[in-house]
């Protein structure tokens, strides 16, 4: 909860210092480490998702159901991103060419 209040002074501090979202934002990722940025940048999007909800289906979250999904979503995402950096050190290490026998055709695939 302490947390929370932290982060949301943060963000207050941030609002009542610069006139444009651009320039917040801008600031968010300038001058905090990644993992903020990251959590900004998802709270931004849970934002827009539901502004086109209401827009385009006429349904709504609350704050806190926001607040609670880009926290799941920003979790699931840098959990992935983490896998995935370990996994691909290991695959580079133990990939190394080579030579298909003859007669063979190989295609790779990205």
């Amino acid at each position: 909860m302490a947390n929370s209040r932290l982060k949301s002074a943060i963000v207050l501090q941030r609002t009542q210092q610069f006139n444009m979202p651009i320039e917040c934002l801008m600031d968010i990722c300038k001058n905090t480490d990644k993992d903020t940025a990251g959590k900004a940048a998802m709270v931004i999007w849970v934002l827009w998702n539901n502004r086109n909800n209401w827009v385009w289906n006429h349904t709504k979250k609350s704050g806190q159901q926001l607040g609670h999904k880009a926290l799941c979503l920003w979790n699931k995402w840098n959990e992935v991103q983490t896998v995935r950096n370990h996994s691909s050190r290991r695959e580079q290490q133990a990939t190394q060419w080579q030579k298909l026998q003859q007669l063979w055709l190989k295609c790779n695939l990205s």
